[in-house]
């Protein structure tokens, strides 16, 4: 009994203490515009990239605040493709134009009343301050973000990150790059040793 207890007692505590965790990474979703968390003056996503089956994706607008009052957006995913997404590339006009204000800015950002960043993003520097603990962005111009999930999104799994403009401006495209099927990898590889063999047999006469 008192095994039975402790055993209780310790998962209880294991939840809370990864619920708080969770918190203090803004990791847990907006109730409003899921699958982004609560940040600043955004109530979740103020954009959803759904991917669809094929390579394509649908893009939603939300009706979300920017987080920081003024143009910065949160961006979610929502992997609906069938097969796991190792990442994507979205282009927008003005979409990568950071400027030091990204959601999870290591130094908490003040915008009046609203205060935003104060995160943990994967690694440091400006442009981590936008893609948060969830992605990394390993390249960028003014006008395209080429996102890569730090834990590719198998179906139905979902990621979130943050833009310096609101997608709609001047259009918006996703590119989705997939994690390539075992299978083909296996034909991939015996391709490569048929070739090997090939080459061997070639220089051997």
């Amino acid at each position: 009994m008192k095994k039975l207890l402790f055993s209780s007692l310790a998962g209880a505590v294991f939840a809370v203490l990864s619920g708080v965790s969770a918190w203090a990474m803004g990791m847990n979703p907006s109730p409003t515009h899921p699958p982004c968390p609560q940040i600043g003056q955004s109530d979740g996503c103020g954009t959803i990239i759904t991917l669809n089956s094929g390579g394509t994706a649908t893009v939603t607008l939300g009706s979300g605040t920017p987080y920081d009052g003024v143009e910065d957006q949160l961006v979610g995913v929502i992997n609906n493709s069938g097969g796991t997404v190792a990442g994507i590339v979205v282009t927008g006009t003005g979409i990568g134009g950071f400027d030091n204000d990204g959601a999870w800015s290591t130094a908490c950002v003040s915008s009046g009343s609203n205060t935003y960043g104060c995160g943990t993003p994967t690694q440091t520097g400006n442009v981590q301050q936008y893609a948060g603990p969830l992605t990394t962005f390993p390249s960028y111009s003014a006008n395209s973000v080429t996102v890569q999930f730090n834990t590719p999104l198998a179906p139905g799994g979902t990621s979130y990150f943050s833009l310096e403009e609101p997608p709609t401006a001047g259009g918006f495209t996703v590119q989705v790059t997939p994690v390539p099927e075992p299978a083909s990898m296996l034909l991939f590889g015996s391709g490569l040793l048929g070739l090997g063999a090939f080459l061997r047999r070639r220089l051997s006469l």
